[in-house]
């Protein structure tokens, strides 16, 4: 009896070992095909097929290792494909990221591009068209800057101060007619420039042909200590301070 039951202690290690190779063959298909372990009832039935089917003298068990190497393969095969699926993804939202920084930077730079022109439409939008008030006063006043008389008034009757000129109806016309006067005595305006300001509004900056500049600051374009319907002149050269206590002329056009 003794030697009848080791006779079958190696078919029972086969068996057990079949049942084994059966329940983890049943994982890996269903890990295959759906991403998860196989259920207990499914891992136990597969346990039972491949006793019945594999576990027999004539080379059984080494089906039932085959097949698991080819399970394993195709789990590990699966696997892979999965990483590099996750992978793609992972570059495909890198690329979408770019794309999107690229699109709010091009945005961002539009919308600068658009308010600066905006702002340069709201200036232009000054009344030039018509002749300016008090041209006739601009013309004398200009002529006596360059004789080295201070024109306007103070507030405060201190030297460097801004000095107001008689209020007019359209004080950007005649701020803007004062300017071209004054270029035009003092070998013209050659180059003009857009400054931007702190508060979203822009001035026009003059260079002039002997040296210096001048500034035209529309109503709305100064600082805050400026009332919002005043124009403002500001002439900065050696001449100008040389009369204003080394200060920038600074003459305010109010509105009547």
């Amino acid at each position: 009896m003794q030697e009848t039951e080791g006779e079958f202690l190696p078919l029972i290690a086969i068996g057990l070992g079949a049942i084994a190779f059966g329940m983890w063959i049943k994982h890996g298909e269903n890990y295959a095909k759906t991403g998860e372990p196989a259920s207990v009832k499914e891992v136990a039935k597969a346990g039972g097929s491949e006793l019945l089917t594999n576990a027999i003298p004539g080379g059984g068990a080494v089906g039932a290792v085959k097949k698991a190497a080819t399970v394993g393969k195709v789990v590990n095969n699966a696997q892979k494909a999965k990483n590099a699926a996750n992978n793609t993804k992972k570059v495909a939202n890198t690329v979408n990221t770019v794309n999107d920084t690229k699109k709010v930077t091009t945005t961002i730079n539009t919308t600068k591009t658009s308010k600066l022109n905006t702002l340069t439409q709201s200036k232009n939008v000054v009344d030039l068209s018509k002749k300016a008030p008090n041209s006739v006063y601009n013309q004398q006043a200009v002529k006596k800057l360059n004789q080295g008389e201070l024109v306007g008034v103070t507030k405060n009757g201190k030297l460097g101060s801004p000095r107001e000129m008689p209020a007019t109806r359209n004080p950007n016309a005649t701020a803007n007619d004062f300017v071209q006067k004054y270029g035009k005595l003092n070998s013209g305006l050659v180059k003009a420039e857009q400054i931007p300001m702190k508060n979203g509004e822009i001035f026009t900056r003059y260079s002039l042909g002997n040296g210096g500049f001048i500034n035209f600051r529309h109503a709305g374009a100064a600082s805050n200590r400026t009332a919002s319907t005043t124009a403002t002149v500001e002439i900065n050269n050696a001449q100008m301070r040389a009369i204003n206590g080394d200060k920038t002329l600074k003459l305010k056009f109010p509105r009547k």
